[in-house]
């Protein structure tokens, strides 16, 4: 059984770099990360969504929104049709 674990952001890229490091030390369970990006304009965090290079991991792009619209939003994906 996979998990999906949807984060969303806007910058803070310290507490999103620890978020996914955490997910990815776990070896308890199967999972998909995905994070929905509200426009993120901190260079650090565009850096680091530009590094993600795990097939575990999926970044959205959403356009600059209320954290409401991009919670919203995420829920629309399709997850088992992720890479």
């Amino acid at each position: 059984m996979t998990c999906d674990i949807i984060i969303p952001i806007f910058n803070q890229v310290k507490f999103t770099r620890e978020c996914v490091e955490s997910i990815r030390k776990s070896t308890s369970i199967s999972y998909r990360i995905i994070i929905i990006d509200d426009n993120s304009n901190d260079p650090a965090m565009v850096n680091f969504l530009g590094s993600i290079g795990d097939s575990n991991t999926k970044v959205i792009h959403n356009l600059n929104k209320d954290r409401k619209s991009t919670r919203l939003n995420s829920s629309h994906i399709p997850l088992s049709r992720m890479p």
